[in-house]
């Protein structure tokens, strides 16, 4: 907050060079936000344990259980990676955001990113998304595309 418009023209003039470089970094580019998730109580059905006859079975069970969970996360991660990787090809830049997934939600936010796209990119870079949403709702991920946007998480100078 500003105590004058002299005030705020001194912090325009002392940060004009900052100012330049983001809207030169900003112009002509949208932001895209792309989250990917997952139905967990589709694709953790196997992992269930029944009852065990002995204490023996109860402990392979868990390992089971436990290999099953290891292996799913592995999945994720995986998945999280090729998305990145594939959608950075097409953008300028790639911020991931903070994940925050509320208790009862029936799908686990496992990415959420924002993208920085060239307009003229903007066509590609939707096939991309589709595409990718595609391949994964086969194995119970969802691809949600927003968009497009003023550059909002770009505007912050990282240099």
């Amino acid at each position: 907050i500003f105590g004058s418009d002299d005030r705020v023209l001194e912090q325009t003039r002392s940060d004009w060079t900052r100012i330049e470089r983001v809207l030169r970094r900003v112009t002509d580019q949208v932001e895209w936000g792309v989250r990917l998730s997952v139905d967990e109580r589709r694709q953790s059905k196997s992992s269930k344990a029944g009852r065990a006859a002995s204490g023996i079975d109860y402990l392979r069970a868990k390992r089971r259980i436990h290999a099953a969970a290891a292996e799913q996360a592995r999945d994720h991660r995986r998945h999280v990676t090729a998305t990145l990787r594939a959608l950075s090809a097409v953008a300028t830049d790639a911020r991931p955001r903070e994940i925050a997934n509320a208790s009862g939600d029936k799908r686990r936010l496992l990415m959420d990113a924002a993208f920085l796209v060239p307009r003229r990119r903007a066509v590609r870079f939707r096939t991309t998304v589709k595409r990718h949403a595609r391949e994964l709702a086969r194995s119970g991920y969802q691809v949600q595309l927003t968009g497009p946007w003023p550059p909002y998480s770009f505007v912050e100078d990282r240099t």
